[in-house]
């Protein structure tokens, strides 16, 4: 008012002067851009408020989500300016500083980026020197990193911002390796009443590789220069960790295989006597280590024991030449006993342990033989007896001569007596059940097919069933010899005849030993009938012709002096003596067309001194095939499932078990073995072919 007041007095003055009055519109027009302009800066001003409060704030005091509400407070009264008063300049330039996208904004974006945790005080240091700001950390206010414009120094910000997210990245890591290994203790349980082990070693191996292998990617990542002290203290300790606990497992395994076999038996401390004076030192130093350990199982406060790895690699060493003493000792067993070479180390040494007592050793007997589960021993005069051996099944098998174990008591002498008399007694009982076979038949009773009933009662199973097979091929032969036809058609009715008899005696109430002989022995005569039945429609008049040669024939030579070799297996022109394993009263395997072939093919492939590998689908019998032919021959066969846990040197022990006993080794699942294994086994099973081909006594 007071300038419009003034405005009137010029004018007038003007007049008095004689000169032209000004225009009091213009005043007018004038004052209303002026209170116009006034009303801008006030609603500005209100707008500018929020952030007026906070320019002189430390960043650190005000955290984002306060610098957010801000913001919105500052747009929201933006907004309601009215619309008239938004043509003005100052209101544009407000908005472009705090509207949306305003430069504010995005330098507020980047102070909220630069309070992250991952900004350090070295980032901090680089950035305000970049930026020529010469004040701390602790110092920065809002408005000094405005005034230094951080929109036009976007550059350098992101710069400084990757560096810290990437550096706070293996920061994280190297923090969380630290956190873990300093806290970490290790896991013990008891063993018995001496000491604590230790046991979680997957989980504890598994976390040291990932540990260093986190280590190991730090290295090549460009922000490593940081850290690199630090990183690489870390990796040399757990590198030696990792060192440390691997020899640490080896010495605990060791020392728990060799504290139950020197601690847990008194006859093994006699016999090893300088080899259990070594260990007791060993025994002595690892368990005092171990309760060092228990009473503190700290993994860094473990490390720092004195000498600790020295001490371990030292008790590796000695429990090792422990070991192998103990090793060459067992591979002495098994050299004068060859079955031994079946049983596994622990199980062997109970054995030796307890050599004196059949009960003891009976109990590994079905790892050592195909049919014998235990022995009947009594005392007489003084002398313990093996008098009898029993199958599985329940049967029972007399000894011609008993076994004397007090005569000598040294387990590799009378157990190789037992395996003498098994053999003995199986070829005794099939020279008697033959003879008296042959009786019958020359005497030609009506009643001769109960009398034969009379003597499969009697005899083993396995006697009697050979003593059979021995008698259809008498006959066949002799039928052939005399021209086949009717002759044969004879041999067909008494195999016929036979069966019938076979049918209703099964049907009565039996002992379960004697169905088992009585099913066995049909199983055996279907097939005979099967054969006879070919050889009639096939008009077969001689014994030399292949039809008859392609089945498998028993031929008894009672002239033979040695009786282990008077019984002989005969297929196309392979000839084989009878093993006289004893095999207990099994199941038998019914004989078909495809049976007789895979038969033929092995017996050929053996007689010419090789092995053989049936092939088919799984479930079709190919190693039940293998099975039943080891039996037809009076052989051991031993069945193992190969898988990935086989090494070399348990396949090794296995052959030598094997070539020495005589027996037959069927590897199911072959192709499972790890090539390295494969092609070890390879080089071996070659050297035992050889030696077969070249008929060499050794190899």
């Amino acid at each position: 008012m007071k300038v419009k007041e003034d405005y009137e007095k010029c004018c007038q003055a003007k007049q008095l002067l004689g000169l032209t009055p000004g225009d009091t519109q213009k005043l007018e027009i004038l004052q209303e851009e002026i209170e116009l302009l006034n009303e801008v800066w006030r609603y500005l001003h209100k707008v500018w408020e929020p952030y007026e409060s906070i320019k002189d704030t430390l960043i650190a005091a005000i955290t984002n989500t306060k610098i957010k509400q801000i913001e919105m407070e500052a747009t929201a009264v933006l907004n309601k300016i009215p619309h008239k008063l938004k043509t003005n300049e100052p209101f544009d330039k407000m908005k472009a500083k705090v509207g949306p996208g305003g430069s504010l904004l995005k330098m507020n974006k980047k102070i909220s980026d630069l309070k992250e945790e991952s900004m350090k005080p070295r980032h901090w240091k680089q950035l305000l020197s970049k930026l020529g700001l010469k004040v701390s950390q602790n110092e920065v206010t809002f408005n000094i990193l405005w005034t230094a414009d951080l929109n036009r120094n976007e550059n350098t910000v992101r710069d400084i911002l990757s560096v810290a997210s990437g550096e706070n990245v293996l920061e994280a890591l190297l923090g969380g390796v630290k956190e873990h290994w300093g806290k970490f203790e290790l896991e013990l349980v008891r063993y018995q009443s001496k000491c604590n082990l230790i046991k979680g070693w997957d989980d504890l191996f598994t976390k040291l590789d990932e540990d260093m292998s986190n280590l190991s990617s730090m290295k090549i990542s460009q922000y490593y220069k940081t850290f690199e002290e630090e990183i690489q203290q870390w990796d040399e300790k757990l590198q030696k960790v990792k060192l440390t606990m691997d020899t640490w497992i080896d010495v605990q395994k060791r020392w728990v295989y060799l504290e139950g076999i020197f601690m847990g038996s008194s006859d093994i401390k006699e016999m090893l006597s300088n080899e259990y004076t070594r260990f007791k030192g060993i025994d002595a130093e690892f368990t005092s280590l171990m309760k060092k350990v228990s009473a503190k199982p700290n993994m860094i406060e473990i490390m720092n024991i004195p000498g600790l790895h020295k001490t371990l690699e030292r008790l590796s060493e000695l429990l090792a030449n422990v070991q192998k003493a103990l090793g060459d000792y067992l591979e002495t067993q098994r050299s004068a006993f060859a079955r031994f070479y079946f049983v596994g180390d622990e199980d062997l040494l109970e054995i030796i342990g307890n050599s004196k007592d059949v009960a003891i050793v009976q109990r590994h007997f079905t790892k050592m033989y195909a049919g014998i589960t235990s022995l009947k021993a009594e005392k007489v005069d003084g002398n313990e007896l093996v008098l009898k051996m029993t199958s599985r099944e329940g049967e029972i098998v007399d000894f011609k001569k008993p076994v004397n174990i007090t005569e000598d008591s040294k387990i590799n002498v009378w157990l190789t007596k037992v395996d003498n008399e098994m053999r003995f007694c199986l070829a005794a009982n099939l020279e008697s059940s033959i003879k008296e076979i042959t009786a019958l038949e020359e005497e030609a009773k009506d009643n001769i097919n109960q009398e034969l009933l009379r003597i499969i009662e009697r005899y083993p199973a396995q006697v009697v069933l050979l003593g059979l097979q021995v008698l259809w091929s008498f006959k066949v032969e002799t039928a052939l010899i005399n021209g086949g036809g009717e002759q044969l058609k004879t041999v067909e009715n008494y195999v016929l005849n036979f069966l019938a008899v076979l049918a209703e005696s099964v049907m009565a109430n039996l002992q379960k030993d004697l169905r088992q002989k009585f099913e066995q022995a049909i199983t055996d005569f279907v097939h005979q009938r099967d054969v006879v039945r070919i050889l009639i429609r096939d008009n077969i008049v001689s014994n030399k012709v292949f039809a008859w040669l392609y089945f498998m024939r028993m031929i008894y030579y009672p002239k033979e002096q040695d009786i282990l070799k008077k019984l002989l297996i005969q297929m196309a022109n392979a000839n084989f003596h009878y093993g006289f394993e004893y095999l207990g009263v099994g199941e038998k395997l019914v004989q078909t067309p495809l049976t007789d072939r895979c038969f033929l093919t092995l017996t050929q492939a053996l007689h010419l001194r090789m092995g053989g590998a049936p092939f088919g689908p799984a479930g079709t019998g190919k190693t039940e095939s293998v099975k039943a032919l080891g039996a037809q021959l009076g052989r051991f066969v031993l069945v193992f499932n190969c898988d990935e846990t086989f090494d070399f040197h348990a396949m090794g022990r296995i052959f030598i078990g094997l070539c020495q006993v005589g027996a037959w080794g069927c590897f199911d699942e072959f192709n499972r073995l790890e090539e390295r294994m494969l092609s070890a086994c390879s080089q071996q099973i070659l050297v035992i072919q050889t030696g077969l081909r070249e008929r060499l006594s050794k190899i």
